[in-house]
């Protein structure tokens, strides 16, 4: 007799798939082949056991401690951040310090906008990419050491090498380089208090340092306290001019007399390739330097500079400032503010507490 199967394509009837749905809602029985250890059909050697609290608490010092443990990479235990990979904040940072020379914790807080970056700036320092020079008023300050030099090179995040300072630090350009470095992370933050001023937002692209105008000017020949030579000069200029029309020098280098040109503190590159050129005043100067300053922008350089920003930290200089414009007949293009810290308030203190 033959067996007849179940035609598989022939529907349920209403009463078979009630019964059916029954049995599947019907409690599972247990799957006893699997145990604490992960699942026992796999190979013994493939099953991870996991670790108690107390165990993974032993590694943990076993590995700050230097020693070595199975399945894990040995730690250096003189080493706290161990850090091993530059993310773009980083570069961001070490390239602003390549620009403006050193700067504060806070300053560089400021930078990346968040409240403190203290610990990333001591894991670079670990890493050997950032150093603490010694300066006079004891406080703490980041500096390039010549590996992160030679990495922003390499990247192409940088042109020129800058050049080390030393280990201390000097009192008399201290106080104002901070200023710099203040002022252009603020210039560069999200809520630039100075917008009415600059115009658009601003990028450390085209923020212009005292560093980078040093050898523009260098390259067109003109001598500072005496250190460059006609061979650095000519290397600089092949150097500077192959960056194209975005840079400063392209933009002064028509003038006829270089000399005359008074170097600001920063500058801003437009996209239209205009100039707003920053000075940072800490102290008031004399009558005739501040005389001679305004004449030097408002007679060489107006058809070029769109604007020139004085950040006075005192009424005093503000007020001089004011009454050398009238002296010397200089325009509305001459505009003066006050020095703002990261809150977008005056600050009249220190410049190492902005």
């Amino acid at each position: 007799m033959a067996h007849l199967m179940e035609n598989p394509f022939i529907e349920d009837t209403d009463e078979q798939a009630i019964t059916r749905t029954q049995i599947t809602e019907k409690e599972q029985p247990k799957d006893k082949t699997k145990d604490i250890r992960g699942d026992a059909s796999k190979e013994p050697w493939t099953v991870k056991t996991p670790k108690s609290e107390a165990e993974e608490r032993r590694i943990q010092r076993a590995l700050l401690n230097g020693e070595y443990v199975p399945g894990h990479k040995k730690r250096d235990p003189n080493k706290v951040y161990h850090r091993s990979v530059l993310t773009e904040k980083d570069l961001l940072l070490l390239h602003f310090l390549a620009k403006f020379d050193y700067a504060t914790t806070k300053t560089l807080s400021v930078l990346l906008d968040i409240g403190d970056c203290g610990k990333r700036l001591r894991g670079l320092r670990e890493w050997g990419y950032l150093t603490n020079p010694t300066n006079t008023l004891n406080i703490t300050i980041w500096m390039l050491t010549s590996k992160a030099i030679n990495e922003l090179h390499d990247r192409e995040v940088i042109e020129f090498k800058p050049k080390l300072h030393s280990k201390e630090i000097s009192l008399v350009p201290f106080a104002h380089t901070l200023g710099i470095a203040s002022t252009a992370a603020i210039l560069l933050s999200k809520d630039n208090p100075y917008m009415k001023a600059t115009g658009d937002a601003i990028t450390l692209e085209n923020l212009v340092g005292e560093r980078e105008l040093l050898k523009a000017m260098a390259a067109y020949g003109t001598k500072f306290e005496g250190k460059s030579t006609p061979e650095q000069n000519l290397s600089l200029a092949r150097e500077v001019k192959a960056k194209g029309d975005k840079t400063l020098v392209s933009i002064f280098s028509p003038l006829p007399d270089m000399s005359l040109f008074h170097r600001p503190d920063l500058a801003v590159i437009l996209p239209n390739n205009e100039v707003i050129a920053i000075e940072v005043e800490l102290t008031r100067k004399s009558k005739q330097d501040t005389d001679n300053i305004l004449k030097s922008y408002s007679k060489n350089y107006f058809g070029r500079i769109k604007r020139v920003l004085y950040v006075c930290r005192e009424d005093a200089t503000k007020n001089s400032i004011i009454r050398a414009k009238k002296r010397v007949g200089a325009d509305n293009r001459i505009v003066c503010a006050p020095i703002f810290n990261r809150e977008g308030k005056r600050h009249t203190g220190p410049t190492h507490r902005l």
